[in-house]
């Protein structure tokens, strides 16, 4: 009786079981037939390879998880930066327009005195009508203050003086500032070298205690 077992060419319909041989004895003639059967094709066309899934799966396809407690803590790190930052700039400005009224005030009193006209009497119109009336800079203050040339010479004068004594005190301020990291950079290096003189002179005991254990012991006079 011929053999009904399905070969390449082949398929006459009936399952490996039925056509009398073992699955375990003939795997790859049932790969075969499994392949045939199927209602679709499971191999691919020619030496093609099978197309790969379009689907992403990596850190891209993972769902994002938003967090509003990050989000809020974010939004509250930024108004305290903007906060910080309005409030540095107004304490800037606030100390340009206080040194300014100084500046002015001082100049004033300059002018006045070295003229014998007495102490000014401080007034807010003082420190804006004189930049409108710079040939009267005394309707502002409601008195006389000298020429016109000699108080503006001495706002001038105010001025620079008040530059000067910035400029001093920044620089002795850095000098204070480059004399105390000097000072900590001298500790350092006396510390630096303190410990490496205290690990040379151990080394050195080391060294002459294995010479004394390695060296013969001598031996006394018989």
């Amino acid at each position: 009786m011929p053999s009904q077992t399905p070969d390449d060419n082949q398929f006459d319909g009936f399952a490996p079981r039925d056509q009398g041989f073992s699955l375990l004895r003939t795997p790859r003639q049932t790969l075969a037939w499994y392949l045939r059967a199927s209602p679709f094709n499971l191999r691919p066309r020619g030496d093609a390879l099978p197309r790969r899934s379009a689907t992403k799966i990596g850190p891209t396809a993972r769902p994002v998880v938003h967090n509003s407690n990050g989000k809020a803590s974010t939004i509250l790190r930024e108004l305290l930066l903007a906060g910080l930052a309005l409030l540095t700039v107004g304490a800037i400005l606030l100390g340009l327009l206080l040194a300014g009224l100084v500046i002015v005030t001082v100049g004033a009193e300059l002018s006045s005195l070295t003229t014998g006209h007495g102490i000014v009497r401080l007034s807010m119109s003082g420190y804006v009508e004189p930049f409108a009336h710079v040939r009267s800079p005394g309707v502002g203050w409601h008195q006389h203050v000298g020429s016109y040339q000699w108080y503006w010479t001495c706002i001038t004068i105010s001025l620079l003086v008040s530059i000067l004594a910035v400029r001093r005190v920044a620089r002795v301020v850095t000098l204070r500032r480059y004399r105390r990291r000097r000072a900590r950079a001298a500790d350092s290096l006396a510390r630096a070298t303190m410990a490496l003189t205290r690990n040379a002179e151990i080394e050195q005991a080391k060294a002459r205690f294995d010479d004394g254990m390695a060296a013969p012991p001598k031996r006394g006079p018989r």
